[in-house]
């Protein structure tokens, strides 16, 4: 019992100090990670990792706030008529993790930082008989000014030629809101 105990014991301690080495380098590296009012989220009644996971949870709260107010800046190109597709934006972030896990993709979570600081935007094409199926995933560059990534399931290159017009279509518009709303 009191080796269990120690091997118990010493797993935790190894949770623990990764836990505080985690915080104290994001703590380091800016206010963009944690806000300027982390304390506020500290319970001195709670251990350590409880307040580590508190902290993470209103940053990632935060942070998806942004996420989903940017993607609404450019919610107007889903009214963009084509005869084979609809264009979809993101306004939850369950959308973004169903078009991951539908795609086979890392839309769910990888961008999700540069959605949030403004540099990237999301939209999802999908076929207009199967508006509920993913069918092609895009990432807009706000500073290239036009969709730098366009994938297929298993990340595969968008290859649909009638899709790639769709797509300056949109690159158009999207430019033209983001213009308007600067």
């Amino acid at each position: 019992m009191f080796k269990a105990t120690i091997k118990s014991f010493t797993w935790n301690m190894y949770d623990d100090l990764c836990s505080w080495y985690r915080f104290f380098i994001r703590l380091n590296t800016g206010s963009q990670v944690w806000g300027d009012n982390w304390i506020d989220y500290l319970d001195g009644n709670r251990d350590f990792h409880y307040n580590v996971c508190a902290c993470e949870k209103q940053r990632d709260k935060k942070r998806n706030d942004k996420i989903l107010a940017n993607e609404e800046r450019i919610y107007s190109i889903t009214e963009i008529q084509h005869d084979d597709f609809v264009i979809i934006v993101p306004l939850t972030m369950e959308e973004f993790t169903k078009e991951g896990q539908m795609q086979n993709n890392c839309v769910g979570y990888y961008y999700h930082d540069k959605i949030a600081t403004g540099n990237d935007l999301v939209y999802f094409i999908r076929k207009k008989k199967s508006p509920n199926r993913s069918y092609i995933t895009n990432r807009y560059n706000i500073g290239s000014k036009k969709t730098v990534e366009t994938r297929m399931i298993n990340n595969k290159d968008n290859n649909d030629g009638k899709a790639l017009e769709l797509i300056e279509i949109i690159d158009k518009t999207i430019t033209e809101l983001l213009k308007a709303k600067d």
